[in-house]
């Protein structure tokens, strides 16, 4: 086939200059390793997946986690992502799934209710910094045993 302009092929040539002007930018999100900004970029499927898998009811206690943001983002910021993640997987606009993007919905939708109450987005945010904390001392204590040279205790049974 011909490049030419005059059979539709300048919109193709057009198409792949802005896929190569555009595709480090969105193979380096990918490869980011944030996994905010990778799932930011799911589709309904995906999200609706995301949200209602085996094992996603522990998930979903965490509210910035179903939305996707980081927890020292703006309130406006938190509406703002739970209008597209809510548009994404409302069930009305999923019906060949309508039943997983309920729940899919209800997780966004309790998340941002959550997060509008500024009583319990404090406590979120006081059980987030707690669990850093654990995770740091723990790593902390892990390297000073293995720097001494004592076996560590795998709690997975290891």
């Amino acid at each position: 086939m011909t490049l030419g302009r005059g059979n539709g092929c300048f919109r193709r040539e057009r198409d792949f200059g802005w896929r190569r002007q555009h595709r480090g930018s969105i193979y380096d999100l990918l490869q980011s390793g944030e996994t905010e900004k990778r799932d930011s970029v799911l589709t309904y499927k995906n999200q609706i997946e995301r949200l209602t898998h085996p094992g996603s009811s522990y998930f979903i206690f965490n509210p910035f986690e179903v939305l996707q943001i980081d927890p020292e983002v703006t309130d406006e910021e938190i509406k703002k992502r739970f209008q597209q993640l809510s548009i994404l997987v409302h069930p009305d606009k999923n019906q060949d799934d309508a039943d997983r993007a309920q729940k899919a919905f209800e997780a966004v939708d309790n998340a941002y209710k959550l997060l509008l109450d500024q009583e319990q987005k404090k406590r979120a945010l006081d059980v987030i910094q707690a669990g850093k904390e654990y995770v740091e001392h723990t790593v902390k204590e892990q390297k000073k045993t293995i720097k001494e040279g004592r076996k560590t205790y795998d709690y997975r049974g290891g």
